[in-house]
């Protein structure tokens, strides 16, 4: 539970794993399709100088019923930054022009993410008293095939996640399966930066740094140590220049009896590439708010 909860945290936050300690700017494309908010079109900026990385995150809903609602696309932006020089998160807030700070050596602080969560206990033992979450199963094979993606040799690897919960007050099941291809490089400029300081961040954090990296998505839903899969693991290595990923829902009623009624759905469909590196000093008024701002920090 300790890795599920600083893990979906962080992702939450930094929308990627890429970190770095020169200047650098990786540019991605994302192609996004979910069941609640449509189809979505989405252009991460990740830039890095020293002990910094910021994240600019731009989104358009352009899904139909979605264009209904607003009467045109919706535009959305989020930025992060990554301060490890002064132990801090900033998160910008462009709908109500503020910063919320964040002190990143709280995120190892279960204690403090679970007063955040705002969960009470009499709510989680209730959830545990009806829900038996089986132990997810995870499976990565590399193929043998190489492929070009631009000027990138990649590595070809395919994850494969599934999780059931069972409602025991109804006799239903709940399976989740997560399918995730990766095209993964080696000579993607800045990389050596990138792993180098994605050391730093996780072992700062306590976590393991597979956890922040390509395979971040499936390996929040892994509770405890990841020793038994680290040789699987070893496969996703190197930067990830293109990904494809689908979330399959499977709902199982009355398991109980010979005929049970089965409804599947997929819920999210995404397609990653990397559009562009930049190695150029990096323009940090590109992610900056601007003065008239204001600052919460969270304690």
């Amino acid at each position: 539970m300790k890795y599920t909860k600083i893990v979906l945290i962080l992702t939450m936050l930094i929308f990627s794993p890429a970190l770095s300690f020169g200047d650098a700017l990786f540019i991605h494309d994302y192609d996004i399709d979910e069941f609640l908010m449509g189809e979505q079109k989405i252009e991460i900026s990740n830039g890095y100088r020293n002990n910094q990385m910021r994240v600019e995150l731009k989104k358009d809903y352009t899904g139909t019923w979605m264009k209904r609602i607003f009467g045109k696309v919706k535009q959305d932006r989020q930025t992060t930054i990554f301060l490890l020089d002064k132990d801090q998160i900033h998160g910008i807030d462009w709908n109500m022009d503020k910063i919320i700070i964040y002190p990143l050596h709280k995120f190892t602080d279960i204690g403090w993410i679970e007063q955040k969560a705002g969960m009470p206990e009499e709510s989680k033992n209730r959830i545990n008293n009806r829900y038996k979450v089986l132990k997810p199963e995870l499976t990565i094979t590399e193929l043998p095939e190489t492929k070009r993606i631009n000027t990138y040799k990649c590595r070809i690897i395919k994850a494969v996640l599934r999780m059931e919960t069972i409602d025991k007050k109804k006799n239903a099941s709940s399976i989740t399966i997560i399918n995730q291809q990766l095209w993964l490089a080696d000579n993607v400029p800045g990389i050596e930066e990138y792993n180098n300081f994605h050391n730093l961040l996780t072992s700062r954090l306590g976590i393991d740094a597979e956890r922040l990296g390509p395979l971040s998505f499936l390996l929040r839903y892994w509770n405890g140590s990841l020793d038994l899969i680290r040789k699987s693991l070893n496969k996703a290595k190197g930067y990830p220049v293109k990904s494809s990923l689908t979330v399959e829902a499977r709902y199982i009623e009355k398991t109980d009896t010979p005929g049970p009624r089965i409804v599947n759905k997929v819920i999210k469909k995404e397609s990653m590439q990397l559009r562009e590196v930049r190695t150029k000093k990096l323009e940090d008024a590109l992610f900056e708010a601007p003065s008239h701002f204001s600052r919460v920090t969270v304690r």
